[in-house]
């Protein structure tokens, strides 16, 4: 399959890289101080934010199975770099850590479950889990080609075992860290992927429109039914994880969209695409100087409007991001984990 057509992944990736800043850093806060459009605030970072980490999750595995998801692929290649990538980054985390001041709290005492469990979240940095989850769920992959090929390549069976599998995650509601919240993609990135293949919904006829806005009510519909029923919003977090139906079938809907986009991005949004692994990974190491920074800021200025001293700190953050991971892209060594 041609490139041009994977040109809407710099657009995804680009957007749901500002989406996840912008949610962690509070960027809309000072939006929930206003009754009539808290709740509308809440639905945007808990649906449309939430969706930044299954897009990036679908991207990686799409890209994956047209390389073929051979076992050899995946062994010698795949896996091994995201492994570099993940060590790397968690030990620049553990030295953000000791300059920051913080404290790193090793799993010797709880066990070897305890330890695993440690791992499996992330280690020493618990926003890693998105690395430890993709290195794990990646190994799944040639299986799943595997019995694709066996099966002669049977999308009816695809589709079953992705409904069969967020079914089962719904019951068990695993916390937001588990890998296994991620099962689903394995199966949705494969469907897209043949489709996209054999050039199936990428034209522009009344069949492709009508599916795409079936799609997308039915995105809308499930995030509503999630919000009002399933999850208890006292909960840390107000609505279940990666598993959620309406995240899996919004993320895909939104990958199967970006595949008929031929054209780049904007240079400064293909820019943030090309640092989007970078930018995720070190902006969690900027927000609570910033934060700090903003309280002594605000001791001066106690006037400073909570719009602004919010939108300050996400765009703060962001740009903090960007020049660290261009710094880091300079050092030859690094090339391919930033």
């Amino acid at each position: 399959m041609e490139n041009y057509r994977y040109s809407g992944f710099d657009y995804l990736r680009g957007i749901a890289c500002v989406l996840v800043v912008l949610w962690h850093s509070g960027g809309l806060d000072f939006l929930l101080s206003f009754e009539f459009i808290r709740e509308l605030t809440r639905v945007f970072y808990y649906n449309f934010c939430l969706l930044s980490v299954p897009i990036f999750f679908q991207i990686s595995l799409f890209l994956t199975y047209s390389k073929g998801a051979s076992f050899q692929y995946i062994k010698n290649r795949k896996v091994p770099q995201l492994l570099k990538i993940y060590f790397f980054w968690t030990i620049l985390g553990a030295i953000a850590i000791y300059i920051l001041g913080g404290r790193i709290n090793f799993p010797f005492s709880r066990g070897l479950v305890g330890s695993i469990m440690w791992l499996l979240r992330g280690g020493i940095r618990i926003e890693l889990y998105f690395l430890v989850s993709l290195i794990l769920i990646t190994s799944l992959v040639f299986l799943n080609q595997f019995v694709f090929r066996e099966t002669k390549k049977s999308l009816e069976l695809q589709l079953i075992l992705l409904l069969f599998s967020s079914s089962l995650l719904y019951i068990y509601k695993f916390d937001y860290w588990n890998p296994l919240n991620f099962i689903p993609y394995i199966f949705s990135s494969l469907i897209i992927y043949e489709f996209s293949k054999n050039g199936m919904f990428l034209a522009s006829t009344t069949k492709t429109r009508t599916i795409s806005i079936s799609f997308s009510i039915l995105f809308i519909l499930l995030s509503i039914v999630e919000w009002l029923w399933l999850y208890d919003p006292k909960a840390q977090f107000l609505l279940p994880p990666y598993s959620r139906i309406s995240l899996v079938i919004g993320s895909s809907l939104i990958l199967h969209l970006s595949l008929k986009i031929k054209y780049k991005p904007p240079g400064f949004l293909l820019l943030i695409s090309s640092y989007s692994l970078g930018i995720y990974c070190i902006h969690f190491n900027f927000i609570y100087p910033v934060n700090y920074f903003n309280r002594l800021w605000n001791n001066l200025w106690p006037s400073l409007p909570a719009k602004l001293e919010n939108s300050l700190t996400f765009l703060t953050i962001l740009l903090l991001s960007i020049f660290f991971v261009f710094l880091l892209r300079r050092i030859k060594i690094l090339k391919g984990l930033t």
